[in-house]
Order: C-alpha cells, then sequence, then structure tokens
C-alpha cells in the first residue's frame, strides 16, 4: 500500500514544490539526482545541465522518466555504482530522509561529486509543524524516515561540504547548498 500511496503522492504535490530548488540550482556538466522517485526534478534538471543521473532504488518509480539528456540507475544512494569524483553537481530533494543510512548516503554523495563540485539537500526542518505532520504520516503509512532539525542537517552537511546557502522553502522544506570539502 505505501509505494502506490508514494506515487498518487507525487501526482497531488504542487509543481512549485519541484522548481523551487531550480532557483538555487545553476550550472553545466553532469547532476546527479539522489532519490529521483519518477523523476519530475530531473526533467527539470535537464533544461539546466548537460547531463542528468537519477538515481533511486525504486526501479517502477524511476522508469517513469524519460531522460532526453541523462540516465536512470536503480540503486541505493548507499552504495551507488558510480565512479568517484565523476559528478559536478548532485542534489538530494526530499529524499535524504527517507535513505536507510542517512549520513552513509551523504557520504556516498559527497564521494562521486568532483573536487569544487556542489552539493544540494532539499529537506524538511524537523522543527516546524508541517514537518512534523508529514513524519507521522510517513510513520504510519510505514515508510522509513530520518528527519533531521535545521541544526541538525547543516552539521550533517557540513561533515562533507562548506555550507554556503541555507533557505526555507514551501511546507516546511529547507535548502542546504554548498562545494565540497578538500578532505571530504
Amino acid at each position: 500500500m505505501g509505494p502506490k500511496l508514494l506515487r498518487l503522492f507525487y501526482r497531488l504535490v504542487p509543481q512549485t514544490y519541484y522548481s523551487w530548488p531550480l532557483n538555487l540550482l545553476h550550472g553545466d556538466g553532469t547532476i546527479l539526482d539522489v532519490g529521483a522517485g519518477p523523476g519530475i526534478l530531473a526533467s527539470h534538471l535537464e533544461k539546466r545541465y548537460d547531463y542528468v543521473i537519477a538515481l533511486d532504488v525504486d526501479l517502477a518509480l524511476l522508469q517513469r522518466w524519460r531522460p532526453q539528456r541523462g540516465d536512470r540507475v536503480a540503486a541505493s544512494a548507499c552504495l551507488p555504482p558510480l565512479r568517484r569524483e565523476s559528478i559536478d553537481a548532485a542534489v538530494l530533494h526530499d529524499s535524504l530522509h527517507h535513505l536507510p543510512e542517512p549520513e552513509k548516503g551523504l557520504r556516498e554523495t559527497c564521494s562521486l561529486l568532483k573536487p569544487g563540485g556542489r552539493l544540494a539537500i532539499f529537506d524538511f526542518d524537523l522543527e516546524q509543524l508541517s514537518t512534523k505532520a508529514v513524519a507521522i504520516a510517513e510513520k504510519l503509512l510505514g515508510f522509513p524516515a530520518r528527519f533531521y532539525r535545521l541544526g541538525e542537517l547543516l552539521k550533517l552537511a557540513a561533515t562533507c561540504i562548506d555550507v554556503s546557502t541555507v533557505q526555507r522553502g514551501p511546507l516546511g522544506a529547507v535548502a542546504v547548498i554548498g562545494v565540497k570539502r578538500r578532505d571530504a
């Protein structure tokens, strides 16, 4: 029942939820969309980047995306089958809290970034009431979820990036963006 509800959620969410991060993402080269789901954000990213790699564990969701300039990779963010330091940018949009091991998934994502590569995390701030409601709903639906307070998310991100941007978005979302640290 959970996967069917998740697919319904993707259909009901307003497109602005996927488009607001685009104002903060810019560049060229290759970008990795970690936890891409049905590829809604990946489709938008194709307009801004040379090549998009959509990574997700749910092959059925991932197959809904029809890449123009990109590839689909069915795999876990905690064990991505990609070459280290091969990606110019990576984005985790509404996916970090779904990873079975968020810290490991973030570490692995950072390891794929080239030196100076950019990482963008768009997730929810557990301090917001709307996020608490989302967290309860996801637990009731059986989704694995580990939400962070903004301070915790910043501390986690700082393990692999120098944070340059923190911005609040719709529905309790927050953006944390930075450049890969030299020691990461």
